[in-house]
Order: C-alpha cells, then sequence, then structure tokens
C-alpha cells in the first residue's frame, strides 16, 4: 500500500474472484431421493375423493376478491404463524436479538481512522496492525475454535457448550474493545486488538446455540430472522459509529476511544444477558 495503493485491491479482488469459484465446487446438500412425484396424488385416492378435491377446489361463481383490510389480516396471521416460534422461547429471542448489535463490530473504517490519528500513523500501518488481528481471527475459525468446541461439546454436550463459550467470548470480546479504547500506545494496542479477535467466535457460537434450540423445520426461519437483525444492525450501527468517532475527538482525553467504550459496553451488556440464558 505504501509502494502502489493499487496493489492490494487487485490482490484483494484476486482473492474474491478464487472465492466465488470455489462455490462451483460445492457439492449439492438436497437429499438424493426428494423428486417433484412426492407431491402427487397417490394411487390409492377413489374417485369420490378426488371428485371432492376438484369440487372444493372450485371456484364458486359470485367469488368476490378479499378486500385490502381482509388482506392486510391475512398477511398479519400468516406472519404471527411464521415468527410463532420466535416469541415462544424467550432464549431464542433474547439469542436472535443479540444479532442486531453483530455488524457493530465489523466496521473496519473507524478503527483504521481511530488508530492512525490516536497513535499517528498512516492508514497503511494501521492496516497491517488490523491484518494481525484478521490473522488470529482466521487462525481462530479454522483451526483453535473448532478444537476447543469439539473438546467442550465432548464434556458438556451441544447446547450447554455452545452456551458457555459463547459467555466467554462475550467476556474476552468486552475485555478487548477496552484494551483497543483505553490503549496509551501501540504495544497494548495490539495486546488489546489480539485479546479482542480470541471473542470473535461468538456470534457462530450463537448461531450454533439458536440452531439447536428450534425445530429443524423453523432453522430456515430462524436464519432469515438473523438476516434481518443483521442488517438492522449495519444501517444503525456505521453511522452510529461514525457519530461516537467525531464525538471522541470532539472530548479527547479518555474519551477518544469512545467507539470501542460503547461497544465494550454493549458487549458487556449481551455478556450479562447471556448468563441468564438456560438450556
Amino acid at each position: 500500500m505504501i509502494r502502489n495503493p493499487w496493489t492490494p485491491m487487485l490482490l484483494g479482488l484476486a482473492v474474491e474472484v478464487i472465492a466465488f469459484v470455489t462455490l462451483l465446487f460445492l457439492p449439492e446438500t438436497l437429499p438424493g431421493g426428494y423428486t417433484n412425484a412426492s407431491i402427487l396424488p397417490t394411487p390409492s385416492t377413489s374417485g369420490s375423493s378426488q371428485a371432492i378435491t376438484s369440487t372444493s377446489a372450485a371456484i364458486p361463481s359470485g367469488h368476490h376478491s378479499p378486500s385490502p383490510a381482509q388482506r392486510s389480516l391475512e398477511f398479519l396471521g400468516r406472519a404471527h404463524s411464521s415468527l410463532a416460534f420466535l416469541v415462544s422461547d424467550s432464549c431464542i429471542l433474547l439469542i436472535v436479538s443479540a444479532f442486531i448489535v453483530h455488524m457493530l463490530f465489523l466496521n473496519r473504517n473507524v478503527m483504521l481512522q481511530y488508530i492512525s490519528t490516536q497513535y499517528a500513523v498512516s492508514i497503511a500501518q494501521a492496516t497491517v496492525l488490523i491484518s494481525i488481528r484478521s490473522g488470529l481471527v482466521f487462525l481462530l475459525c479454522i483451526i483453535i475454535l473448532p478444537v476447543i468446541s469439539l473438546s467442550v461439546r465432548g464434556r458438556l454436550g451441544a447446547k450447554r457448550a455452545d452456551l458457555v463459550l459463547s459467555q466467554v467470548s462475550a467476556a474476552l470480546l468486552a475485555l478487548g474493545f477496552l484494551g483497543v479504547g483505553l490503549a496509551p500506545n501501540l504495544p497494548v494496542l495490539v495486546t488489546g486488538l489480539l485479546t479482542n479477535a480470541l471473542g470473535w467466535g461468538l456470534f457462530p457460537f450463537l448461531r450454533s446455540l439458536s440452531t439447536g434450540l428450534v425445530e429443524p423445520h423453523h432453522v430456515a426461519r430462524l436464519n432469515s430472522c438473523i438476516g434481518v437483525f443483521d442488517t438492522a444492525g449495519l444501517m444503525v450501527g456505521s453511522p452510529l459509529l461514525a457519530a461516537l468517532f467525531t464525538k471522541g475527538i470532539e472530548v479527547g482525553g479518555v474519551w477518544f476511544g469512545l467507539p470501542f467504550l460503547v461497544c465494550a459496553a454493549v458487549v458487556t451488556v449481551l455478556g450479562l444477558i447471556l448468563a441468564r440464558v438456560r438450556v
């Protein structure tokens, strides 16, 4: 980046292309025995029942289309039926609602500006520091977390293990954000970044925990709800962090790292909520 800003951008684009090509080699995950024939009428259906079905399916003469109010009520009824599983268990609702703060922690732009401004380093040098955290997160996801998860699951069971690992991850994430927000120099900042990276398994563990708490036919709806909360968090989180960064610069002093102090407080509250979850 110091020599030529186009080099990292083109390298990043090449890595993205490799990722998309990899998708072509993913195997099909639908059950092999599934066919459209499974929804056809069975041969044992009697003629009388077929006649009844045909009659019931016919649209009666003089039939009127539903009014807008009726369509609205019908839509609300379907929405309530689809989301009933979400509000039926307070644990599921608490876990899913936690994803609204997920995107709050993925904004690298504020982190780059904070490091560059606070410690008087270039954007290129700040990028290197953040890349150290990214490298640890990479190792965490492909090696460390799977090994720890398998070990803890063998002792506590799947749901209990996901809950405990979520609580530990929340504590590390909050401690890391606190260290980043209060770091007086670069060595302490790097320590905070590394501690923060160790907690990045929080949301994968929460997703796994919530999936284990719902019935299999609700998993798709659950992930759709998580996606909605993620998107809402992104819409709110990005401008919020930018505003906090601006306010931190105006106030100065210990409040210079205000965005990360707020993130630490948010994760602390999330950890306290997880402490009340029972599986």
